[in-house]
């Protein structure tokens, strides 16, 4: 298992086999990548996050509305991502065998089974969130409580 806390940086990357990756209030740019573990980024801030898991689940938690890039993925394992009112970036959200949600108001929405688009504020910075086998959430930060 790999745990950083209260880490202030440019660029971190985080790279593990097999085990669980807890970060938390951290700020900067970061990449993390998982074969087997469980993903779990809480007050998080920074214009780009990457997170990659093949068998796992990933749940963010972000500080600051997200106004730069963020890419969650997962192979097998359900991802959700949690961020605050004021989020300026296109949203995509998609899974080949699960279900996707999203509990905010997305301006041009475009909902189909297995995806959603839509865009928050003048949608200047991007979120692409997808699994293969697993559930895809998007939501509020307060609402994951």
């Amino acid at each position: 298992d790999v745990k950083i806390e209260g880490s202030k940086t440019s660029v971190m990357t985080v790279e593990t086999k097999s085990g669980d990756v807890k970060i938390n209030d951290t700020q900067g740019v970061m990449n993390v990548r998982t074969a087997s573990g469980n993903v779990r980024v809480k007050k998080c801030a920074g214009r780009t996050l990457s997170i990659e898991a093949a068998s796992g689940d990933v749940t963010v938690e972000m500080s600051e509305p997200v106004v730069g890039a963020m890419n969650v993925r997962t192979v097998s394992g359900d991802a959700r991502v949690y961020i605050p009112d004021g989020s300026d970036c296109h949203v995509m959200l998609s899974t080949l065998r699960g279900s996707v949600s999203s509990t905010l108001d997305l301006q041009d929405l475009n909902q189909e089974s297995l995806t959603i688009t839509g865009k928050l504020g003048s949608g200047n910075g991007s979120i692409d969130m997808s699994a293969v086998n697993g559930d895809v959430h998007l939501g509020l930060v307060d609402a994951a409580k």
